[in-house]
């Protein structure tokens, strides 16, 4: 594998951990009860004012959390689907298929590469940025709230921030 191709498979598999961390925070949020938090609180438990700060706005928390979530798809099919035409395009030739070359379908291979690049991202953005992080979220709720609270602040620092129209102030 080349290292230019190196470098997009790993950054495109920080995008969907990235992906499967915030979907998973934004389940376990929508789901974990205020009143456990409040205790946590009481406790000194670490994070957990950072959580119940995101619970007293959990609308706008969410919503950060889906635009991200959505910006994050939108790179990885970027990153996945026309360098992942160009990659099969190269192993194809360099195993000498077809034995003619591409003269009468130039574009075939890289085409072919696209479509199998973009069903391998969306097949993995299913499973480990949706499904995975949702089952976890589900068994592990409040641990998975204290650990990713941060995470989520930070997400929702950098775009809320942006989103706001001016001369709206915020709490």
């Amino acid at each position: 594998m080349e290292e230019g191709s190196l470098r997009l498979v790993l950054i495109a598999a920080g995008l969907l951990l990235l992906n499967g961390l915030l979907a998973g925070a934004e389940f376990a949020l929508s789901r974990v009860r205020p009143r456990q938090i409040d205790d946590l609180v009481k406790e000194g438990r670490r994070g957990a004012a950072r959580v119940q700060a995101i619970l007293a706005d959990l609308d706008g928390y969410l919503f950060s959390c889906q635009i991200a979530i959505l910006l994050l798809i939108l790179l990885l099919g970027g990153i996945a689907v026309v360098p992942g035409g160009l990659l099969v395009r190269g192993y194809l030739l360099a195993l000498g298929y077809p034995p003619n070359g591409f003269n009468y379908f130039p574009l075939l291979p890289g085409a072919f590469g696209s479509v199998l690049a973009f069903f391998t991202m969306a097949a993995s953005q299913v499973l480990v940025g949706y499904l995975l992080p949702r089952a976890l979220a589900q068994k592990y709720t409040l641990a998975t709230c204290l650990w990713l609270a941060w995470l989520v602040c930070q997400g929702h620092r950098l775009l809320a921030d942006r989103m706001v129209e001016p001369g709206v102030t915020r709490r």
